[in-house]
This record gives structure tokens, C-alpha cells and sequence, in this order.
């Protein structure tokens, strides 16, 4: 055989995005054989273009594969906003998703990693000590998409994991950068020290390495690794980006208006979803 055939291969959804991106380029690192999945961006080498909701366009997925049997799949794609189209959202992230357990059943993979979203509390989301316990209240049609395609992992069969993510921080989180670089207001003088949970891409690649060495843990977990107060983690992400932080420092009392229905109810009210339970397990991290 091959050096090629011997490496070990990872599946990873939405290598386009900014997280999927990211995990491709540090497993590439590793020295595992990753093979890539991109929606309408131009495939690279070992990417192919796809439809989660359309398996009929899984063909070229099927033919970089050549027959291996993936050691693991990190479905990371999602839709994150549609708007005016919620069908369009459910179709990529509950029917996208089980089309890629179809898959993983397929080629005979027995390691499925779900990133999903603290985003599946819904309103619960907010506020302090939002565990996996927690119950959803859904008011938002990507947290419910999410949690729908968290139901169809764990009916599948398939050896899992699911990952719930909070703020992805830095390069990977388009909500702070989005805010520091349209000029409007992120801070709420009632707000700015609510605690926020977040979580570094270099942590998620940890915890994916981690399940990818000793196996699924079947089980669902929050997956953050710091939790903060709000004014902190913008002021930590803008001296990470080489931000301005003085010209960063806008207070406005119609603020959670400004940052959209995501960022100004977690600004306000704070977020903090503690991933307690899953550093219990991987103590080694």
C-alpha cells in the first residue's frame, strides 16, 4: 500500500466556513488524509461541492473517498441564516445532516462527530449554568433546526458525539468581528459583566482529536473552554485581532437592538453554558 492509503481519513463538512477551515488545515497538519466538503465556494484539493440536502450531488464525495472506510466524520456544514426561507435552513441542517449519517452508514464509519450550538436552549440559552440539562424553549429556527438534527444523530445507530458549541472565539467568531468592524455599539452598561461562555478553535480541534483516538463517547456535550464577562471577551478579541479597543468602547442604551436577535440578548443577559461534563472525561486536555 501507499503512504496515502495508510494515513488515516477524516471527513469534515463545511471546510469552507471559518471553523471547518480551520480543523482541515490542522489535521492536514497531522498528517491525516481530510477530505473536504464546500457548498458553493470552489473546491480544493481533496474538497467537492455539495448539497447536504441533495445526496444525488454526493457522487464526487463518494469518488474522493476511492473506498475508504472514513475513521471519522466532523459534520460541521450548517446554514446559519436563511432569511426569509426557513424550509431552505431546515432542508440543509435536519435533512443535510441525516443524509451524511446515510453516508457514514454507507462507507461503514463508526465515528460521528456533530458540531452543534448551545443555540439548541433557545431562550434558555441566556443567563448562568445552562448545562446539558437544560431545556430547550425554542423561539429561533436555527436552534431548532440544530436540535432536530441532534435527535436524528442519536436515533441513528451510529457511534456519536455532539459537540455544543457557545462563541467561537477570534478569527472563527463572525459575531464579535462582524460588530467591531460595522462601528456599532457592543457594549450594555447593564450588561458588559454578565458571564459569557466561549470556546477557541484550536480547543475544538482537542476535543475532536481526543474522540478520534479513543472513540465515541455516545453522549452529548457543551464544549467551551473559558467563560467570561462580555466586556472581557470583546476587549480579548480585539486586542487578539489588533483592534483599536479605545475606539471600540461604544455604550448605548438601545445596544441589544443594534447587535442583531444573537449578539445583543447575550450581551445583556449573558450566556454561560459550562462544558463541565465533558472535561470530566478528557482530563488529559
Amino acid at each position: 500500500m501507499t503512504d496515502e492509503i495508510l494515513k488515516r481519513t477524516i471527513l469534515i463538512t463545511g471546510t469552507s466556513g471559518a471553523l471547518g477551515n480551520y480543523l482541515r488545515t490542522f489535521y492536514i497538519s497531522k498528517g491525516y488524509h481530510v477530505i473536504g466538503t464546500v457548498g458553493k465556494s470552489a473546491p480544493r484539493v481533496n474538497e467537492v461541492a455539495i448539497s447536504l440536502e441533495s445526496p444525488e450531488t454526493f457522487k464526487g464525495l463518494y469518488e474522493l473517498l476511492e473506498g475508504r472506510k472514513p475513521d471519522a466524520i466532523i459534520h460541521n456544514a450548517a446554514m446559519l441564516k436563511k432569511k426569509g426561507n426557513r424550509k431552505a435552513m431546515f432542508d440543509a441542517n435536519v435533512t443535510g445532516t441525516r443524509n451524511i449519517l446515510n453516508l457514514s452508514e454507507k462507507t461503514g464509519c463508526r465515528n460521528f462527530i456533530q458540531i452543534s450550538t448551545v443555540g439548541v436552549y433557545g431562550i434558555r440559552s441566556l443567563g448562568k449554568n445552562r448545562d446539558e440539562s437544560t431545556k430547550p424553549f425554542d423561539i429561533e429556527a436555527y436552534g431548532i433546526s440544530k436540535r432536530k438534527a441532534e435527535e436524528h444523530v442519536r436515533k441513528s445507530g451510529i457511534p456519536y458525539t455532539i459537540l455544543r458549541l457557545p462563541l467561537i472565539k477570534y478569527e472563527c467568531d463572525i459575531f464579535i468581528r462582524k460588530m467591531t468592524e460595522g462601528g456599532g455599539p457592543i457594549f450594555i452598561r447593564k450588561g458588559e459583566n454578565k458571564t459569557v461562555s466561549a470556546v477557541t478553535p484550536e480547543f475544538v480541534a482537542k476535543v475532536c482529536s481526543y474522540i478520534i483516538e479513543r472513540g465515541s463517547l455516545n453522549d452529548t456535550f457543551n464544549c467551551a473552554d473559558s467563560h467570561t464577562a462580555w466586556k472581557n471577551l470583546v476587549e480579548d478579541h480585539c486586542r487578539h485581532e489588533g483592534i483599536d479597543i479605545m475606539n471600540t468602547r461604544k455604550y448605548s442604551q438601545f445596544a441589544v437592538f443594534g447587535m442583531g436577535i444573537v449578539m445583543g440578548p447575550i450581551a445583556l443577559f449573558g450566556q454561560h453554558t459550562p462544558g463541565e461534563k465533558l472535561k470530566k472525561i478528557m482530563r488529559e486536555i
